[in-house]
């Protein structure tokens, strides 16, 4: 009987073990396919517009009959909202810094003076 148990462990083990080597199998496949799509793509996009125009260009117009793929307005508007969001932050930290220790902090300085 345990002898019996020990084998239905065993081909337990087994088949969850060659499950999640097939997820993961899947999920590597799917990342390089990912990449192969993402990678062919970009080729053939950079067959049409030029590197120095994408990255130097000042219009980002796909849309328009007259395109213009310049990345320059786009990374421009993220460094912006990123700066804004890291000042705000900042502010929202040292607020709640300051309040939670002045406490501490006016005593310590009373104690000083004093």
């Amino acid at each position: 009987m345990l002898y019996k148990k020990r084998i239905i462990l065993k081909f337990r083990e087994f088949l969850i073990e060659r499950g999640l080597f097939f997820c993961s199998l899947i999920s590597v496949f799917t990342i390089l396919g990912i990449i192969l799509v993402l990678s062919f793509e970009t080729f053939e996009f950079f067959k049409e517009v030029p590197i120095i125009k994408f990255l130097t260009d000042t219009q980002w117009t796909p849309i328009f009959i007259n395109k213009h793929f310049g990345i320059l307005p786009l990374l421009c508007g993220t460094l912006e909202y990123r700066t804004i969001f890291t000042c705000g932050m900042t502010l929202f930290v040292l607020t709640f810094v300051l309040n939670t220790f002045s406490f501490k902090l006016k005593k310590h300085f009373q104690e000083v003076y004093e």
